[in-house]
């Protein structure tokens, strides 16, 4: 759940990103940044601990980050630390990505598929990109228990059009 002040944070930083024309390289570290945060998010209680200096904090963070990151984010980072909002991390990295992704006309689309066929992957990000006018990014992952088909994820809209799906429809149907 995004808070006021996280969308004013992720605003702030986007902006300054876009200041320095850095952008799209902070985007490309994005997933990187959130999967390393989410990690930090397992040890939250502990960093939250008011106990832990906030200099220590931050050498956790830059241990953690290290060079794997820009200067820019870790910067920020530190910011958030010294304003005690670390937490919000996840979050105002989420809201940032969205807003990078509505500028640049981007949208996510995550797939499911049974097993790994190409050219339906292809196709399918051929139809939203003829649908939305923007740049898609695909994520593909697979799953056998789907039996078969697909499932599509487009910025949160989901359709379903496995076997597995159709046939717990039928089933919910039948009753």
């Amino acid at each position: 759940m995004h808070i006021r002040s996280d969308i004013r944070y992720a605003r702030a930083f986007f902006d300054m990103t876009e200041k320095k024309q850095i952008s799209e390289r902070i985007y490309l570290q994005m997933d990187n940044v959130m999967a390393l945060s989410e990690g930090m998010s397992i040890c939250s209680n502990w960093l939250e601990n008011p106990s832990l200096s906030k200099m220590k904090k931050k050498k956790i963070y830059t241990v953690v980050f290290g060079k794997s990151v820009d200067k820019e984010i870790l910067l920020f980072i530190y910011l958030l630390i010294s304003l005690r909002r670390e937490n919000r991390l996840s979050s105002i990295l989420d809201l940032w990505t969205e807003l990078y992704r509505k500028k640049y006309d981007i949208v996510k689309a995550n797939v499911i598929m049974a097993t790994e066929d190409s050219s339906l992957v292809s196709l399918i990000e051929q139809k939203i990109e003829q649908k939305t006018s923007k740049q898609v990014e695909m994520d593909v992952k697979f799953d056998s228990g789907i039996i078969g088909g697909f499932i599509l994820d487009v910025d949160g809209l989901v359709n379903d059009h496995s076997i597995a799906g159709r046939i717990d429809k039928m089933k919910r149907e039948l009753g």
